[in-house]
């Protein structure tokens, strides 16, 4: 359906679960993965069973966001800068629901 080869993805939550299965299937069909989460041994895992496949990059998050981190989305998707976001969830938890 659509053409990824040689395209860069983020997947947040890449240890384990869904997101190691997104980072599977999009190395297998040429897609670069970067992944992201805070487990760092399953991160780490994940990115070994597919360095051979184009992925080579790992981002541990060492620590859960505080609440005017998570706060500071708000301005932003009430601002005239977000006014073509739509009908998206924004997921700001610096990937601990990825868990």
């Amino acid at each position: 359906m659509f053409n990824f080869q040689d395209k860069v993805v983020l997947i947040i939550g890449a240890a384990q679960g869904l997101g190691r299965v997104l980072v599977v299937a999009f190395a297998e069909r040429g897609v670069k993965p970067a992944l992201c989460d805070i487990n760092d041994q399953g991160g780490e895992e994940t990115l070994a069973d597919v360095k051979g496949e184009g992925a080579e990059q790992w981002a541990s998050i060492k620590r859960l966001g505080r609440p005017e981190e998570i706060a500071a989305a708000t301005p932003y998707l009430a601002s005239d800068e977000a006014r073509f976001i739509v009908g998206h969830v924004l997921t700001v938890g610096g990937g601990f629901t990825a868990r």
